[in-house]
């Protein structure tokens, strides 16, 4: 439920860019950014939370449940968009103009979604399979970061290509792909005791299943 509601709420305020300031010794100025640049990477949090304790499988049927999720309510959006308006409703224009981004931002986070969210549970899988010396930081950290990559260059091409120079638009990828991975490591400690805290709660689950078989 709450990786859906992250999705979901993704979806919608990143139709909006922002300006991000950039402190002195990071050299000052100003960056552009979409108003989801610190809300969408919780889906690779929570995403690696469920790759970690319950599987690959359980945390494919979670992807792709919130993707069927994000069309319905894509879809729904565009119906509201197109029903006729009362004529005590005066703000269709403001609204038509303001959720028809939605749309656009709709397809690029379809996008975006397919190929970030796949690749990062599908890295942090092989490396959990393959390179047992890894610590779960290690394969949540990497995979996030290689699956920001493709996810947000994707997503900023699709849905701000027209909106944005170039210069602007390639300031844009790189500042999210970093910022969206900074996310996950400046939430690490809490990341660990969510995991522990849900290993535990399922080693107990599991223990009763057994007893009540």
């Amino acid at each position: 439920m709450l990786f859906v509601s992250v999705l979901v709420a993704s979806n919608v305020v990143a139709c909006k860019l922002m300006v991000v300031e950039l402190p002195s010794w990071l050299g000052g100025g100003s960056l552009q950014a979409d108003c989801a640049l610190f809300l969408f990477p919780l889906t690779y949090v929570i995403s690696d939370i469920i790759n970690e304790v319950y599987g690959f499988r359980t945390n494919r049927v979670v992807i792709w449940g919130g993707m069927l999720c994000t069309i319905a309510f894509s879809a729904l959006v565009y119906w509201s968009i197109l029903a006729t308006p009362s004529p005590y409703w005066q703000h269709q224009e403001a609204y038509a103009v303001t959720l028809s981004s939605s749309i656009r931002i709709f397809v690029a986070s379809l996008v975006a979604y397919f190929l970030g969210e796949f690749l990062n549970a599908l890295v942090f899988d092989r490396i959990r399979r393959r390179a047992v010396r890894h610590g779960f930081v290690f394969r949540a950290l990497m995979s996030t970061f290689l699956g920001n990559i493709f996810d947000t260059t994707a997503f900023c091409m699709i849905a701000f290509m027209r909106d944005l120079p170039s210069v602007e638009l390639i300031k844009m990828v790189i500042v999210n792909v970093f910022a969206k991975s900074s996310v996950e490591l400046f939430l690490m400690p809490l990341i660990i005791k969510v995991v522990h805290y849900c290993r535990v709660e399922a080693a107990q689950e599991q223990k009763e299943r057994k007893i009540l078989a």
